[in-house]
């Protein structure tokens, strides 16, 4: 695959004992995952034998799935978390609280769902 460092990864893991048939179906279920968005992660990712709550970063799980948003939605009682009006699920967003590009974890408690117009003014800020 392009643009992994086979080098680096050779020099930070070979040292480390692994069983083929466990890495290898270790790949195949983050490269089916739909949230994993970077695959190039998922070697180091599997390789790194102490992983963190910072190696999730190395998937890219950015996108919050359905069922965490859905659970969110209903502890707010479907309503915005800054505006606090009421939405249907279809036109409310998952927002990050502590944000994405700031090492926010893409988990249910760092989730709040935002309408469409207060996320989109709270995304215009951050710029």
């Amino acid at each position: 695959m392009k643009g992994i460092d086979w080098g680096g990864l050779h020099r930070k893991y070979s040292a480390n004992s692994y069983n083929p048939a466990d890495i290898d179906a270790e790949i195949s279920k983050l490269y089916a995952n739909s949230d994993v968005d970077s695959k190039k992660g998922v070697f180091e990712f599997v390789l790194k034998p102490d992983k963190t709550i910072a190696d999730d970063r190395l998937l890219s799980k950015r996108v919050f799935d359905d069922t965490d948003k859905a659970t969110k939605y209903e502890q707010q009682n479907h309503r915005c978390a800054i505006c606090g009006a009421e939405f249907v699920l279809e036109n409310m967003h998952g927002d990050h609280i502590t944000p994405w590009s700031a090492g926010g974890r893409t988990v249910l408690d760092n989730l709040q769902m935002l309408c469409r117009d207060c996320n989109l003014r709270k995304s215009a800020q951050a710029l």
